[in-house]
């Protein structure tokens, strides 16, 4: 009867705010936002408390607003001060019997009120709990059976990627995957935790385990390591005047972005060199921030302009291309002219590491598939 009781109180909260905001829309905030997102997160630890207490279990519940915490001041897509939050976790003493308990998604940022992790945030809280209490293994339990070389709601052929590195795995989250939080992989990774993705409704399947090492050697030699596709997307390019105005250009850009979190990808030009290409799918904010943080009265006076595609995707390939870059640029514009694919541009990552090409997303569905296979032979 508790937590029947606990569920309705939470409803009703819910309900009177989401009222309230759809009567006037000046009540809704960032701040009120991450509050009313966030309830399920806490709900879910209390029902998950009751069960356990069902079953005899000894639970702590622990607010994650007393342990991780962000130099953010921000309320959405805070990125956790790992550092700090270690510091502040070395002084929680629990008994090893006890099951402990805590929401994802939530932190404290700098102004000490609660803030949100964004999509997938609760793996990102996971992470950073593991190397918060040095675990010697990390699980994140999903819908789909673990990563696979490409989205399996688009390529059907595509297969479960059984062993990926830390490096593989950010570039897949990087550039489009989303099983996975964008900032997920650094806390495991700088303190060498294996982690593995598995499908909570398939929990004895193998799942995709992210670590350094592998028992099969092989698997990490393949130069390509799968497609990934972000989809309703916009270019946004900027001309220059000078290397030095594209350079500080650039630096606010990765700067203000950031504060929206934006996904964005800074690319070194293949074939072109006028100017950044940046890549996001946040429309509403795009002409504001362009105004108000980029192009003040100095930057048109020498001549700064940008331009605006929309309706766009974009298809990267990932892997490892200092052995054959050119076999693989080769397989690319071969079949964008068999397809006759238009393309702005082909990219290339700065790590290296990705090759992208944006198409109208009206296409994408299209030359997904036969995209994919002609970097991976079908399989039956």
């Amino acid at each position: 009867m508790k937590i029947k009781l606990k569920i309705e109180e939470t409803v009703d909260y819910l309900y009177e705010n989401l009222k309230k905001i759809s009567s006037n829309s000046e009540n809704y905030s960032e701040k009120i936002y991450s509050q009313l997102i966030c309830t399920g997160e806490n709900l879910s630890v209390d029902i998950m408390q009751e069960i356990l207490l069902s079953f005899g279990y000894s639970t702590t519940v622990i607010n994650p607003l007393d342990f991780l915490l962000s130099d953010n001041n921000s309320y959405v897509d805070v990125k956790i001060n790992l550092t700090k939050s270690i510091n502040q976790f070395s002084s929680l003493k629990i008994s090893y019997d006890r099951i402990i308990l805590m929401a994802g998604f939530i932190a404290k940022n700098r102004k000490k009120e609660l803030s949100t992790l964004g999509r997938n945030g609760s793996d990102y809280s996971a992470s950073v709990l593991s190397a918060c209490l040095k675990a010697n293994f990390c699980e994140i339990w999903k819908d789909v059976d673990g990563i696979y070389s490409c989205d399996p709601n688009i390529v059907k052929n595509s297969f479960l990627i059984k062993e990926i590195s830390y490096q593989d795995a950010v570039l897949f989250s990087k550039f489009g995957a989303n099983i996975l939080h964008h900032r997920f992989i650094f806390p495991i990774q700088k303190f060498g935790i294996p982690c593995v993705v598995k499908n909570t409704f398939s929990p004895f399947s193998r799942g995709t385990l992210i670590a350094n090492t592998f028992k099969n050697k092989n698997l990490s030699l393949n130069l390509i390591k799968g497609i990934t596709i972000s989809k309703d997307v916009i270019i946004v390019e900027i001309y220059r005047t000078d290397k030095k105005t594209i350079e500080e250009i650039e630096n606010k850009i990765l700067n203000d972005f950031l504060k929206f979190k934006i996904l964005m990808i800074n690319y070194k030009n293949v074939f072109l060199q006028k100017g950044v290409f940046l890549y996001y799918n946040r429309k509403k904010i795009v002409h504001y921030t362009l105004k108000n943080f980029l192009f003040d009265q100095k930057h048109v006076k020498n001549g700064q302009s940008f331009t605006l595609i929309k309706k766009m995707s974009i298809i990267s390939i990932i892997g490892d291309f200092r052995r054959s870059y050119e076999k693989v640029l080769k397989i690319l514009v071969n079949f964008l002219n068999d397809y006759k694919i238009e393309t702005f541009f082909i990219l290339v990552d700065s790590s290296g590491q990705a090759i992208s090409i944006p198409i109208l997303s009206s296409s994408i569905d299209k030359i997904a598939e036969p995209f994919y296979h002609s970097f991976f032979k079908r399989r039956s």
